[in-house]
């Protein structure tokens, strides 16, 4: 997993040291590198998966349930972060990234869970 990592993130060097910019299509979403990523990242699951403990497990299992609502709204709670000033700007960014990817995180997941109530969405998107 690292070493395919690497790769993507020296091509990216490599091609934004020629551009003299940042060039980030190797790690952008639709690209290879990213479908690489995600497949290793089954493969360390499904390895994983013997290994948890069952509150682990348990909370995996409440936050793959709750995927597909997390991958819907967690784009408005992006927009909203921007709106009210809460960017990775705000503080240096290795505290800012997992702050806020957290608490985007959190807030989709309390969406699944009101969600979830309501029959109409029960039913067909969640």
């Amino acid at each position: 997993m690292a070493g395919t990592f690497a790769l993507f993130f020296f091509i990216t060097v490599l091609l934004s040291a020629r551009n003299g910019s940042l060039h980030t299509p190797a790690l952008e979403g639709m690209s290879v590198g990213v479908f690489l990523y995600a497949g290793m990242i089954f493969a360390f699951c499904c390895r994983l998966e013997e290994r948890i403990n069952e509150q682990v497990a348990s909370f995996l299992h409440r936050i793959s349930d709750a995927s597909f609502c997390i991958y819907l709204v967690h784009v408005f709670y992006t927009y909203l972060f921007g709106a009210l000033g809460l960017t990775v700007k705000l503080f240096p960014c290795l505290i800012s990234i997992p702050v806020i990817s957290i608490l985007n995180l959190a807030l989709s997941y309390c969406t699944y869970l009101l969600l979830r109530r309501i029959p109409l969405f029960n039913q067909w998107l969640i």
